[in-house]
């Protein structure tokens, strides 16, 4: 099992335990019962394991921190890129339909002039003229 790949907290987790063992071997290594040297050092190494997983649990938090710190900017960062694409399309958004609202008065206004006009109902060429303008090539 890779060591490092655990969070921060079984680190610390792994510290207490150690040192609460250690505080009991202590306890014990001072009492006149048997074995109470090797309960002495095995205080000390669990004080020594404990103190260990402790900088351990320090040094991979400051890890864990450092890597959210440059997600958070990474994040940060494309959240401004996105607001930007945002911006540019509501501006666009805005310049199409000014475009829209002038294409529609110049379209009525068209119409307007359209429906003024008074109907033609002769023919602009007789029949002679137009014979004419069709056989010319």
């Amino acid at each position: 099992m890779n060591v490092a790949a655990l969070p921060s907290w079984a680190f610390d987790i792994g510290a207490s335990g150690l040192a609460l063992a250690a505080l009991a071997l202590a306890v014990w290594s001072v009492l006149p019962v048997a074995y109470a040297r090797l309960a002495g050092t095995g205080a000390m190494l669990a004080f020594a394991a404990a103190a260990y997983l402790t900088g351990a649990a320090d040094a991979n938090a400051a890890c864990e921190a450092a890597s959210l710190r440059r997600q958070l900017e990474d994040a940060q960062s494309d959240n401004g890129a996105l607001r930007r694409r945002i911006e540019t399309v509501e501006a666009a958004r805005r310049d199409d339909a000014a475009r829209f609202a002038a294409g529609a008065a110049e379209d009525r206004s068209n119409q307007g002039k359209i429906d003024a006009t008074p109907s033609n109902g002769s023919a602009c060429l007789d029949r002679d003229a137009a014979d004419r303008i069709r056989g010319v090539r």
